[in-house]
């Protein structure tokens, strides 16, 4: 079995965020289109980015790693933002501050991205050279 190249793991990390991304929203167009909610709208537009934006610059940096043991990690450290957010949001659902989750929650999760990220430059990873050329 030979091992995914890095591209191929740099697309599983970007349908991974469209798919979260889409999750997020899924509630919200399901009240704009069934219960006639049109506010809702604008909702989704908000969770869907907001929240998302972690994960979405996790996907970059996966994407924007030159070898596979670059992009492993932070793909890993998507996989664990999407996570957290589910628990998060699983825990105060019930609660009268739970849709706090959908803002102060992105903000953690952005200081969680950035160290690794300073860490993992700290260890020697750098941009591939065609990144911004894709």
């Amino acid at each position: 079995m030979t091992l995914p190249e890095t591209r191929t793991i740099a697309r599983v990390a970007l349908w991974l965020a469209l798919v979260y991304a889409a999750a997020l929203a899924g509630p919200f167009l399901y009240a704009t289109a069934v219960e006639g909610d049109g506010a809702s709208l604008g909702g989704a537009l908000i969770a869907a980015t907001w929240t998302a934006a972690p994960v979405y610059a996790a996907a970059a940096i996966v994407g924007a790693s030159p070898t596979r043991t670059g992009a492993w990690p932070f793909l890993a450290l998507e996989l664990a933002l999407i996570v957290s957010f589910a628990w998060q949001f699983i825990a105060s659902r019930h609660s009268s501050t739970g849709g706090f989750t959908f803002v102060g929650w992105p903000l953690l999760q952005f200081g969680v991205l950035v160290v690794a990220f300073m860490i993992a430059l700290l260890m020697g990873w750098r941009m591939r050279p065609d990144f911004l050329r894709d």
